[in-house]
């Protein structure tokens, strides 16, 4: 279609200003409309269209579009992609996040021995812990230390994040060995936080010469049977801090109690760390380093790390 066309069919001159095309296209419309004439009203679009600049030259047909690629042609596909690519994109972003997610769980390792160290007490970050559980525990492979520091600098004010840290790794984590400070201890161990210890301290103190259990103070409570207890005082944690030795796995602290939690999925392997560190308490004094000047940074949660 020529201009002088277009005009031709709106009934306007070839000078008629872009006000008059406006005009008189709303005019034909109400009439063709009204007298139900689709013929004539496409043939006004048309022209409207083509003077407003709505009508574009069509592109030569390309050859390749006929080309048929998996029962389709490459036209086809185009306005498959043209229409459907944000479908097509989020159906690929999901497909990669299920993936990834997937990659994630089968590569993980699960952590086969956890060490949680708990008050106001510094679990820095050395790999004496690591180096330690290597020996005592050979058959580790996949240590987490964990540590949540809680200060009260002398006004008995807990730090919060730490204590609800605490609360949720004890009351539904699956934490092996324990190590806390004397307030700690006095506020876990009466609601049955940890395993009863009665028949191993008395089996340490048959087999480990009495210049070592004589410097380990058995840490006893009585419990409620609603936590889990008889009535009866027994032993929930074993006072290691006259060793001298807690250093040597990288733990700061002026109180040294260390326990089994009763979640623990490994008594038998926390128990034989317990052993390791004292029976070895002349070998790990010659790794204890003195403590620093300044308070060190309380290492975070440490991601698994592997012990073999």
């Amino acid at each position: 279609m020529e201009r002088n066309e277009a005009m031709e069919v709106l009934g306007l001159g070839t000078a008629a200003t872009e006000q008059e095309i406006e005009h008189r296209y709303m005019i034909l419309v109400k009439r063709y409309k009204s007298s139900n004439d689709p013929t004539a009203l496409a043939k006004v679009a048309e022209a409207y269209n083509f003077l407003t600049g709505r009508t574009y030259e069509p592109e030569p047909p390309n050859p390749r579009d006929a080309k048929v690629v998996l029962g389709r042609t490459v036209k086809q596909w185009k306005h498959l992609w043209e229409y459907g690519r944000m479908k097509y994109l989020a159906i690929a972003a999901i497909v990669v996040a299920v993936g990834s997610i997937a990659y994630s769980i089968i590569t993980n390792v699960p952590a086969d021995f956890k060490v949680f160290v708990l008050g106001e007490i510094v679990l820095d970050e050395s790999p004496r812990l690591q180096d330690f559980v290597k020996v005592a525990l050979p058959d580790v492979k996949n240590l987490e230390p964990n540590s949540a520091y809680v200060t009260r600098a002398g006004t008995g004010t807990d730090d919060a994040a730490s204590t609800q840290k605490a609360f949720v790794l004890i009351a539904v984590g699956d934490e092996d060995i324990v190590v806390l400070d004397e307030v700690e201890t006095d506020r876990f161990a009466p609601q049955g936080a940890f395993l009863e210890l009665d028949d191993f301290y008395a089996k340490l103190q048959a087999d480990l010469p009495a210049s070592v259990m004589d410097k380990v103070v058995p840490v006893k409570y009585t419990l409620t049977t609603d936590n889990g207890g008889d009535g009866q005082p027994h032993v929930y944690g074993l006072d290691v801090t006259g060793l001298g030795t807690d250093q040597a796995l990288g733990i700061y602290g002026t109180k040294c109690i260390m326990a089994i939690s009763v979640r623990t999925k490994h008594l038998e392997a926390s128990q034989t760390f317990i052993r390791t560190f004292l029976a070895d308490t002349d070998s790990l004094k010659l790794l204890v380093t003195p403590i620093p000047t300044a308070s060190p940074t309380p290492a975070t949660t440490a991601a698994p790390t592997s012990a073999g």
